[in-house]
């Protein structure tokens, strides 16, 4: 048999074995080892760079979104603080002076309604300040809103609060009832006001914002808080009381309202529109009395801002003021209507045996959690958390009297605004002068209306003898409080002064006026400008900005407030500062 020639193979195509490419076909070419590795390294590049950009991006957007809510929340802060200041019922922020007359027209009671109130605390530090004053609302605003409902003590939960004389009549709506008050049909749990208590205050990193509802019936006329059926009886607040009737309940579990504790009959008590009143009148419960207020003593009205080892704690917070316990080791906090004289439901406010420079509250703060301990695990945990990761709320206020300005003299140069002749002491700090300083409270100038050195002389208008009461504010503790016209703390049966009250010397160059004692304490003051005499002369330091003098007192005219926070995405610190006019109503 014949064999068939071989074909030669066509150089450089690679055949399978044995198989002879077909006619007029062109072999395909075929990758190589290097240049599959080089593709595949150039597609995990590509999709690294995809990766990077979209990890960058997301970083971007993330980053973005935090400083987004971190800006929120600066704003949050600053529109409440404006808001609040802007809304003070104590427009005028002149503090009353001792058995002021304010039945005067200078007086200008209707512009020094409740009050105004700032605590410096150390002036070496910044998380020790605190701001509560009494706000009402303007026409038209929203109001404020706050709960009126029973609370289980276990559960937490919450059911409509009739009170025990409506046992049986639960569903007859009586108008004068807290949870009327926002003017809604049938019970839903909630009351309204335009006017609050407000307290500002940092703990733990942590700035908070307390309301309390200034309790305003929606019947028309009506004078009192105190809430009532139909013909007009009080209302059984027994199961707020010690006593009561059980099961007993916490008030502030329950209400946010402006309450106080009286401590003759031992009842509760609704703050009204009318305890913003200041006309002193007998028998009124102001608020410009510190013993009625939130965060006060109800016996000697001193304020509660340490605890027993002389930390501060600033207010109690609403998780604190929520607790309730029927253990006998953990009452709860039963201000200000369960407080009880054996002590079964001790009184928060009350001092503690191991009182140094000041009365401290017979608390423990844990440092760890930033919460007292005693009323630790209330219901109502952080509602009223402002704003976290606060490293500073610090408060200072302008004094004019701080520093000479620029002339190195007193006064405006070449301005003459007291009457004495040359640019001398008797204007340091005089309207529209260019002295003055936003300080702390208590500063360690050597001039200034709120220094905190209590001069042992009066050397010239700086000086400012309303030192105040050494027990409310007592050194390396102080205090700014538009406080009342009649107020008695110390129980001597005078009328205290306020613990700073700024004024100028009158056109006779010296405090009060001359050659009367008419600083309404009925005792002679030492002379402080006079020795040849002793005591001897009734026109003296402690009478500046007295009731019929020749001085000019000063009110407040601006705050500063400073707020330092971390932003937790950049870790960096952010530093907010805030100015306050309180002089432009």
């Amino acid at each position: 048999m014949k064999s068939l020639p071989h074909s030669p193979l066509h150089t450089g195509f690679p055949t399978r074995a044995g198989v002879a490419p077909r006619p007029g076909s062109t072999p395909r070419p075929g990758f190589t080892l290097v240049e599959m590795l080089v593709a595949v390294a150039l597609v995990v590049l590509m999709m690294t760079l995809f990766a990077t950009i979209f990890q960058m991006a997301a970083r971007t957007t993330s980053l973005q979104k935090s400083l987004l809510e971190n800006d929120q929340r600066s704003r949050l802060v600053t529109s409440s603080l404006r808001t609040d200041i802007a809304r003070r019922t104590m427009k005028l922020v002149l503090p009353f002076a001792a058995n002021e007359d304010v039945t005067l027209p200078e007086a200008r009671l209707s512009q020094r309604q409740g009050y105004f109130y700032i605590r410096e605390g150390n002036p070496n530090d910044d998380t020790d300040d605190l701001l509560q004053m009494t706000v009402a609302l303007r026409p038209g605003e929203e109001p404020f809103y706050g709960l009126w409902a029973e609370r289980n003590p276990v559960t937490g939960a919450l059911s409509d609060l009739p009170l025990a004389n409506l046992a049986g009549n639960a569903a007859t709506r009586w108008p004068n009832h807290p949870d009327a008050d926002d003017r809604v049909a049938g019970y839903n749990r909630t009351s309204t006001s335009s006017r609050a208590e407000v307290a500002y205050f940092l703990r733990g990193g942590s700035l908070y914002r307390r309301v309390l509802l200034i309790r305003q019936p929606a019947v028309a006329g009506l004078d009192s808080a105190q809430p009532t059926d139909t013909t007009g009886a009080p209302l059984d607040l027994s199961r707020f009381e010690a006593g009561g009737t059980p099961p007993l309940l916490n008030f502030y579990s329950c209400a946010d309202f402006s309450a106080w504790r009286n401590p003759v009959s031992g009842r509760l008590q609704f703050h009204s529109i009318h305890s913003l009143n200041n006309e002193g009148a007998a028998g009124t419960f102001p608020l410009s009395n510190p013993a009625l207020r939130f965060g006060h003593d109800p016996v000697t009205g001193l304020p509660r801002e340490l605890d027993r080892n002389g930390v501060y704690f600033g207010r109690f917070t609403h998780g604190e003021t929520s607790f309730t316990s029927s253990t006998a080791a953990r009452r709860g906090f039963g201000y200000p209507g369960r407080i009880d004289p054996n002590n079964n439901w001790p009184n928060p406010y009350a001092a503690s045996s191991n009182t140094v420079g000041e009365l401290r509250a017979n608390v423990t703060l844990d440092t760890t959690t930033a919460i007292i301990t005693e009323y630790a695990g209330g219901a109502r945990l952080s509602e009223d958390l402002l704003m976290t990761n606060v490293q500073r709320f610090d408060i200072k206020v302008w004094d004019e009297a701080a520093f000479v300005g620029p002339d190195g003299r007193q006064g405006r140069v070449g301005d003459d605004g007291n009457g004495v002749a040359g640019d001398d002491n008797g204007e340091l700090g005089w309207p529209g002068s260019d002295d003055g300083s936003f300080v702390d409270l208590g500063h360690s100038g050597t001039t200034g209306f709120y220094r905190g050195a209590n001069p042992g002389s009066f050397g010239n208008a700086s000086v400012n003898p309303y030192r105040g009461n050494a027990s409310y504010s007592p050194n390396g503790d102080f205090r700014f409080d538009t406080w009342s016209p009649r107020l008695d703390l110390d129980g001597d049966g005078l009328f205290d002064r306020p613990p700073f009250r700024a004024g100028f010397v009158g056109p006779d160059g010296q405090p009060g006026r001359a050659s009367v004692n008419d600083d309404g304490n009925l005792v002679e003051d030492p002379s402080l400008f006079t020795s040849a005499v002793p005591n001897a002369v009734n026109d003296n330091p402690n009478e500046l900005g007295a009731p019929g003098s020749d001085d000019i007192a000063q009110a407040l005219k601006c705050i500063q407030i400073q707020i330092t926070f971390l932003e937790p995405s950049t870790k960096t610190l952010r530093d907010v500062t805030l100015l306050f006019a309180l002089d432009n109503e």
